[in-house]
């Protein structure tokens, strides 16, 4: 039995609209997959790849220990009458020693002078993470300390002029360390941003969030902070509407970041508005501390 002339038409349009939505569909899916590990990777090796220098501020240096050092700490130490003293002093020094390429060498933590108003705090229940937030304040522009990545069409340029023994033209040159990517302006003085905010999944729905907001905000008001912060993507719907709603946060600006829906928005919140309309005075997040207390 013969078809009619449509049915093939027909076919052939389907056969494409449904290439065009599955490979839309998948483009979507990698892109998304590649935006959030870049996500990730940019808060591990920035601010959270050592939280006490970004937030606690502690500025760390490595020393070297020459043998002298060595011997006349033991000198010291033996002379020491006191057992809990000596262990003291010992527990301070983190030793680390590669007897073939380093020398040993010790950390060296000492605080920021002037400190900045920043903070971190993380959420533990029955000695299980929960949660954490963090609030920082930056004096100077802060740049990403990745490499950057060599665009596609560049490598592709690389690989075609070396594959056929050609010098690389100009245009094809890239250094990763030239013009680093900003991630953070400095803040104007008595001003601060939110980062960081997360609750382990088992946890979510428990109101631990607006606990961790308090707790934050409060410590804001604490040091005499104006306004703070917040920036959230299309990953975060969530936070922004616990920012919106719970928190009095007021978007600022909305910037596209992608051909696919990525944005980032800016959120705003004036920490003494909050603190009338949140504040408790019998809750003991609320009750003022001293500025390096947590």
């Amino acid at each position: 039995m013969p078809f009619p002339a449509w049915v093939a038409t027909a076919a052939k349009i389907f056969v494409t609209v449904a290439w065009v939505i599955v490979t839309f569909a998948g483009l979507f899916v990698l892109t998304d997959r590649l935006d959030t590990v870049d996500r990730i990777e940019h808060g591990r090796q920035n601010d959270l790849h050592d939280p006490e220098i970004d937030y606690m501020n502690i500025i760390k240096e490595e020393h070297v220990v020459s043998d002298g050092a060595t011997a006349n700490d033991e000198t010291d130490a033996d002379e020491t009458d006191d057992n809990d003293e000596k262990t003291a002093k010992t527990s301070k020094k983190r030793v680390t020693f590669d007897k073939d390429t380093k020398p040993a060498t010790e950390t060296v933590r000492r605080p920021r002078e002037p400190p900045t108003q920043s903070h971190f705090w993380v959420l533990q229940m029955d000695n299980q993470l929960c949660g954490m937030v963090g609030l920082v304040q930056y004096t100077e522009t802060q740049y990403d300390r990745r490499p950057r990545v060599t665009p596609g069409w560049k490598k592709m340029g690389q690989l075609f002029c070396g594959r056929y023994g050609l010098t690389v033209p100009h245009v094809f040159e890239f250094d990763p360390y030239q013009n680093p990517r900003v991630v953070a302006e400095a803040h104007a003085p008595h001003t601060a941003s939110l980062q960081r905010l997360a609750v382990k999944q088992e946890f979510q729905g428990c109101g631990l969030s607006t606990l961790l907001m308090n707790r934050a905000l409060a410590w804001a008001h604490q040091q005499g902070l104006t306004h703070v912060y917040a920036v959230t993507n299309e990953m975060q719907s969530t936070a922004a509407t616990i920012l919106k709603d719970r928190h009095q946060f007021v978007r600022v600006k909305k910037e596209r970041t992608g051909w696919f829906g990525q944005h980032e928005i800016t959120w705003v919140c004036s920490v003494e508005e909050w603190y009338v309309k949140n504040a408790n005075p019998n809750d003991t997040l609320f009750k003022d501390t001293d500025p390096t207390s947590s």
